[in-house]
């Protein structure tokens, strides 16, 4: 993973907060969700370029889930793709950052819709931090992705890794993998009748991302995992820094261990 990538996403994220109007607890969140995401951002962004196989100037990409838009916006203003944004959620700020990034922007519920998109006409479906939200239809979404991609497409998905060895480290010691359940943003139980989208239905294995890519009918398919980078855990208390450090060296003992998913998938 390139630490300048790292650095060259946050600060395009920043960049598209600060021009978005977004009110202090917006522009909290997303410094928050930035400080914690942009190694996974960067992760995805260098296996694109790696597995695409080509320049991605002029690309035609279908960004599944792209809510709250950062990779949409990096393809867009830094790699000159054709980009559309495909949403459940949406906000005022999300279209104007997006508006501003060049990035066309389409509601649709993934999993009973038809993606905003003709058969065959995608180089590259994107769908980062989107499969473990659904609670329906899942092979809906990939199947769609499959129906959308050239000949010479492909897919490139990311998702947490249920079987991570920081996450059997945790369960070890009895604690969820999950946030807490009261946590001030992102709360399991938004009430009867409400469904918290920023909540993780289920998380999956390697072998079962595999297995899901194979029925929805991609034909050549890679799965493995990567992890944050050291310094992600300097944050910590030393304890916790000596567990991260032990739990990132005995990763490579552990097959697909690794804290997030990253599929590639062709027709």
């Amino acid at each position: 993973m390139h630490r300048r990538t790292i650095r060259a996403v946050r600060a395009l994220t920043e960049e598209l907060a600060a021009s978005g109007g977004l009110s202090a607890d917006e522009t909290r969140r997303n410094r928050e969700y930035i400080a914690a995401s942009a190694w996974r951002y960067a992760a995805t962004l260098d296996r694109l370029a790696t597995a695409f196989g080509r320049p991605l100037r002029d690309a035609a990409v279908l960004d599944i889930g792209a809510f709250p838009g950062h990779l949409a916006a990096w393809l867009s203003r830094k790699e000159h793709a054709h980009v559309t944004a495909v949403t459940l959620m949406t906000s005022d700020a999300f279209a104007r950052q997006m508006d501003a990034a060049g990035v066309a922007v389409v509601t649709c519920d993934v999993e009973a819709d038809a993606v905003p998109a003709a058969d065959g006409t995608m180089d590259i479906v994107l769908c980062s931090e989107l499969i473990e939200h659904l609670d329906g239809d899942v092979l809906h979404m990939l199947r769609e992705a499959r129906r959308v991609l050239g000949d010479h497409g492909m897919l490139l998905l990311t998702t947490p890794n249920h079987a991570s060895l920081a996450h059997r480290w945790a369960l070890a010691r009895g604690r969820s993998v999950y946030p807490a359940l009261d946590h001030p943003d992102y709360p399991f139980y938004a009430g009867a009748g409400v469904r918290n989208p920023m909540r993780h239905v289920r998380e999956f294995t390697v072998h079962e991302i595999a297995a899901l890519l194979a029925e929805a009918g991609f034909s050549r398919r890679s799965v493995d995992t990567a992890s944050p980078p050291l310094s992600a855990g300097d944050v910590l208390s030393w304890r916790g820094r000596l567990i991260n450090r032990i739990v990132r060296y005995a990763q490579p003992l552990v097959a697909n261990s690794g804290t997030l998913i990253i599929a590639t998938a062709r027709p």
